[in-house]
């Protein structure tokens, strides 16, 4: 990613603690627990950086080809103000195509709500929220993120169409409408 676009990268070590961000973590995989965790981690990071805002992408993330392309276009649909912007379509979630506007790529979803967490922009703001209100865990870390941008009535949209595929659905798409 350029730095112009205002993006980073940073790896974190998924398990610092052996129970995670979950007060039961007896009961919660260790794969689970290390994903939430580290996303846990992540909001922290961007909450005391100093950038506006970044992209989280989980290591299954599959990028459109034409990604550096299209992002510029998608952010500057998406309306100021925004907290969190979801690129993918994990669990094939997309905007209702009765909803859909042609040319429009930026959706506010009311109320908020999560697309999966594989691929998101978050602002500063939205990582200090999440950061300062997620723990205890109860629940994996995309329904656990669906509750926070509720409770916290943060500014979520979803892009459409997707500029990102979650790489461990390997299913073939659903079709519809035959």
């Amino acid at each position: 990613f350029s730095d112009d676009l205002g993006l980073f990268q940073r790896k974190i070590a998924a398990l610092e603690e052996p129970q995670g961000p979950y007060e039961t973590p007896a009961l919660v995989p260790a794969g689970v627990r290390a994903i939430s965790w580290t996303h846990y981690r992540i909001w922290q990071q961007v909450a005391a950086g100093s950038a506006p805002y970044a992209l989280v992408l989980e290591d299954d993330a599959l990028l459109d080809k034409e990604f550096m392309r299209k992002f510029p276009e998608y952010l500057g649909q998406t309306p100021a103000g925004w907290d969190l912007a979801f690129l993918g379509c994990g669990a094939n979630l997309h905007v209702p195509s009765s909803k859909r506007v042609p040319g429009r790529l930026a959706y506010r979803m009311d109320p908020p709500r999560s697309r999966c967490a594989d691929s998101y922009l978050l602002t500063r703001r939205a990582a200090t929220i999440l950061a300062g209100n997620a723990l205890p865990f109860s629940l994996p870390v995309d329904w656990e993120l669906w509750h926070l941008l509720r409770r916290h009535h943060l500014e979520v949209f979803w892009w459409e169409p997707p500029l990102v595929r979650q790489g461990s659905e390997t299913g073939p798409p659903i079709v519809t409408g035959k």
